[in-house]
């Protein structure tokens, strides 16, 4: 930040923590709710229909896509 500043660049930020929230599973994956929502004496689960932050699949999504796009544009993946 300190060399775009001295020189007065044009920089933009990405909000890489809420950006594996926009993509969709690939898998089902099912979420026992937190403490404190549930109730009754029954455990409900959820299912998910997008990524999760902190959900071990997110950044491999986040990845593919990534990857997907790049390629689209012209880059190659070094070997």
């Amino acid at each position: 930040m300190a060399i775009i500043a001295k020189f007065d660049l044009e920089t933009t930020q990405i909000d890489t923590v809420n950006i594996f929230v926009y993509y969709n599973l690939d898998k089902v994956v099912y979420i026992k709710l937190p403490p404190g929502f549930n109730k009754g004496k029954i455990d409900k689960v959820l299912r998910l229909k997008k990524a999760l932050y902190g959900l071990q699949r997110s950044p491999l999504l986040w990845q593919k896509n990534l990857t997907s796009s790049l390629n689209k544009l012209g880059f190659k993946e070094v070997p």
